[in-house]
């Protein structure tokens, strides 16, 4: 092994003391990365060269071994542990941590500060009564409210014998099944036009369009339209977004992209099928992207804004403007 060390220092080492990776292709180098190949052979062959030449340059016959047994990690370099446990197991690190908090042992006053300040443990009967105080009457959270498991006792109970009651209630047994979400939910731009909900930039366009071409519509966000699908042997619901009541019509707006969607397709084909005698449409930025290069163009939305017929918190208004690109761009593709 050593005079192969000699011959590969003389051949494939550059002046900085690297490999010259560029020479390993050459044929010939051919024999000497076979040598190379066959005297490191107690490694695997998808093992790189820079690998073995570590082998060799240390003259090492073996892959280093971790004080539990296990071979060690390489990472441009072998390191001294197999794992992350057994490097914060070893002796040098509870060394190195007695080394680091050596002398600094607790007082009773300390220990007394740092029991108290263990939130949710230790509290004093002051801070008990100030909480229990604080949820009393209608300050409660669930004041005048009832809970959505009410009378359901022993196994009729969805969360009966579960450590975690709130948590993986899917389907029917989930306690928001068949309610719409909540306005404030979402990542979208959500607020109000004319005193109508709507939950994305793409449903703002469309309710100035619709405003523009005199086509009044209400949220279809109800129980009338609400329905029920499967997907993964999971029973869910959904509801469309919008309803025209004077040409029998429910919109369900997604971007073009979103269209194809599976789960998209499964809840829009059960939408039609439950209301077989109404028009179900599906919208896109194709439909209006004329309309909507003009609106953006001429500045109406911020003339909405300005007015109060769009009502937007701040934050989603910095979210509105800095989607205009995004509409502008789609708009533009179907105007091709």
């Amino acid at each position: 092994m050593e005079e192969l060390k000699d011959e590969i220092e003389k051949v494939l080492i550059r002046k900085d003391g690297k490999l010259n990776s560029r020479l390993l292709n050459s044929e010939k180098m051919s024999i000497l990365v076979d040598r190379i190949k066959n005297i490191t052979g107690f490694i695997s062959d998808d093992v790189s060269i820079s690998r073995r030449w570590w082998h060799i340059k240390n003259l090492k016959n073996a892959i280093p071994k971790c004080y539990c047994g296990n071979d060690v990690i390489w990472n441009d370099g072998y390191s001294k542990y197999c794992s992350h446990r057994c490097f914060c197991q070893s002796e040098e690190t509870k060394s190195r941590v007695s080394v680091q908090f050596k002398g600094l042992a607790q007082t009773e006053t300390h220990r007394e500060k740092s029991a108290n300040s263990r939130r949710g443990l230790v509290r004093t009967n002051i801070t008990k009564k100030k909480l229990r105080i604080g949820k009393l009457g209608d300050k409660n959270p669930m004041f005048g409210k009832t809970p959505w498991n009410k009378g359901l006792y022993g196994a009729n109970n969805p969360v009966f014998g579960r450590k975690f009651p709130n948590r993986g209630l899917k389907g029917k047994l989930n306690p928001m099944f068949g309610k719409s979400p909540s306005n404030k939910v979402g990542r979208g731009v959500f607020g109000y036009y004319n005193k109508l909900y709507f939950r994305s930039s793409l449903e703002l366009f469309y309710l100035l369009y619709w405003d523009y071409t005199n086509i009044s519509v209400i949220s279809a966000e109800t129980k009338r339209f609400r329905v029920e699908y499967e997907h993964n042997n999971e029973v869910k619901s959904y509801v469309p977004d919008f309803f025209d009541y004077t040409n029998k019509q429910l919109f369900e707006i997604k971007p073009e992209k979103m269209q194809s969607n599976t789960l998209v397709q499964i809840k829009f084909d059960e939408l039609k099928k439950s209301h077989p005698k109404i028009d179900c449409v599906m919208c896109g930025y194709k439909e209006i992207a004329n309309y909507l290069t003009y609106i953006i163009e001429n500045d109406i939305i911020e003339d909405n804004i300005k007015n109060k017929k769009i009502i937007l918190t701040d934050r989603n208004l910095s979210k509105l403007r800095k989607g205009y690109k995004d509409g502008y761009r789609e708009a533009k593709k179907h105007t091709r």
